[in-house]
């Protein structure tokens, strides 16, 4: 199964690589992937997401897609949902 995070960016804006992770793992926490606490995520620019007609709702295709293996760690996933520890 694939997750896709569609990118909100200018052509010349550069995503810093740990926003990039955060967004991947959060991604990856909210999908039925959670339990298995690991799985790929696809990303690209909002502009190559598209809804194919007759698909089920919430699946898209994506275009230019890159791709990032994600296993969530529970330290990073605290700091992102605010815990303290």
């Amino acid at each position: 199964m694939k997750l896709t995070l569609p990118i909100e960016a200018f052509p010349t804006l550069k995503l810093p690589p740990e926003t990039l992770k955060n967004a991947a793992v959060l991604t990856l926490w909210f999908s039925d992937l959670r339990k298995s606490g690991k799985g790929e995520v696809i990303y690209t620019l909002r502009k190559f997401v598209k809804k194919g007609k007759g698909f089920k709702p919430g699946s898209v295709t994506g275009e230019r897609e890159k791709s990032l293996w994600i296993e969530l760690k529970e330290d990073r996933l605290n700091r992102l949902k605010g815990a303290s520890n």
